[in-house]
């Protein structure tokens, strides 16, 4: 059956790629390693290979396995349609759930991702904030939005 096979391929390649994009951004993670269901459902696993349902992970690790599952279909979903993978990744408030530790390592995470050469973050977050190249800040004043490039 050619469609069980282009399946089972698919689906070893996004699994390959998730936990991949997983490591690139979780570095410093060594509790869980993640994976992909037959279903397509995100896995994690303990030390000892034991399941861990995603919804029992900390706010942080969720958000890791969301960004990682996310950028590894983009990836497999570019070479399938032969496109370019995208260029530029656009974060709204990314270190929601994310614990101090989290947020000091999500700079260098973010820079681990070498595929996506420019992002875009959209964060109150003053850690993440000074770690940015370049900063701008947007106002609201009765409905019309400034934008600012601070040092």
């Amino acid at each position: 059956n050619i469609r069980e096979v282009i399946r089972r391929n698919f689906l070893e390649d996004f699994r390959s790629e998730f936990q991949r994009k997983f490591e690139e951004i979780r570095r410093h993670e060594e509790e869980y390693t993640v994976g992909i269901k037959e279903d397509y459902e995100p896995v994690a696993y303990d030390r000892h290979g034991t399941e861990v349902p995603v919804v029992n992970l900390s706010g942080g690790e969720k958000t890791s396995v969301a960004l990682a599952y996310r950028l590894a279909l983009a990836d497999l979903a570019a070479q399938v349609s032969q496109t370019s993978p995208s260029e530029i990744l656009i974060l709204d408030e990314p270190t929601t759930g994310f614990d101090q530790e989290d947020i000091k390592l999500l700079p260098q995470a973010l820079r681990n991702i070498r595929t996506i050469p420019q992002i875009i973050i959209v964060t109150h977050d003053e850690e993440l904030k000074n770690a940015a190249d370049y900063k701008f800040e947007v106002t609201k004043e009765m409905g019309i939005s400034t934008i600012k490039e601070l040092s």
